[in-house]
């Protein structure tokens, strides 16, 4: 009985390891444009949107249907602004994000900055949203729904994994503070063709063909300015 539960342990351990590996070798690939400092060059780049599901499933959970649900998934909820201090890799910006206000703790306070994996990214003449993501805009405050990276006990990681963060969902997990209602259903034909630039949509909540995806978006987030002011 005792051998079972180790390697059933061990085997946990093993898997979870795995995972923290695979999410930081997936998000290690540097790529070129200096998007901190030079953000107006993204507005010519073609939108394009990963629909990959497999992959949104595994690190993300885009089937909430309720601000209720949104809480509870979260680690950590905060009202923050980004800062210049931006990394573009392949698959994902680091974003860093100074907090404004803490509305769910996880040893957070205000004035701390933290990071955020951003699951969108640049590459060629394209943007890629990785399923309906959208990327934190220069001076715009965001209300974040985030999850911490786990790792299994006794995993000793860099003190910038520390305080880095994946967004709970890529649809739900970002909702600007001061704005109303710009996002609109993409044309899949557009997006296919290559009409949307980055510049058409860089307001936009999140990126979706699906008008229900939207309406549950906007939903959450009159239920998420009633609960968090």
């Amino acid at each position: 009985m005792r051998k079972g539960t180790f390697y059933y342990s061990a085997m946990g351990i093993v898997l979870l390891l795995c995972i923290v590996v695979g999410i930081f070798t997936r998000f290690s690939y540097r790529a070129p444009l200096a998007i901190g400092n030079h953000f107006s060059q993204t507005a010519d780049y073609f939108v394009s949107v990963d629909q990959e599901e497999e992959f949104a499933n595994h690190y993300f959970d885009n089937h909430i249907k309720s601000y209720e649900e949104l809480e509870k998934k979260a680690d950590l909820i905060v009202r923050v602004k980004p800062t210049s201090d931006r990394t573009l890799y392949n698959q994902a910006i680091l974003s860093q994000v100074e907090v404004l206000q803490v509305y769910k703790k996880q040893n957070v306070r205000t004035a701390d900055f933290l990071y955020i994996f951003e699951p969108n990214f640049f590459h060629g003449d394209q943007y890629y949203s990785l399923y309906g993501y959208q990327m934190m805009l220069p001076d715009t405050e965001y209300i974040l729904f985030l999850t911490k990276i786990k790792a299994p006990p006794g995993y000793r990681g860099r003190e910038k994994e520390a305080i880095t963060f994946l967004p709970v969902s890529t649809l739900y997990g970002k909702f600007p503070v001061n704005q109303e209602k710009k996002a609109k259903a993409l044309s899949p034909l557009a997006l296919e063709s290559g009409q949307i630039t980055f510049r058409d949509v860089q307001e936009y909540e999140i990126l979706s063909a699906d008008p229900e995806s939207l309406d549950t978006y906007f939903a959450i987030q009159q239920e998420v300015r009633r609960n968090l002011r």
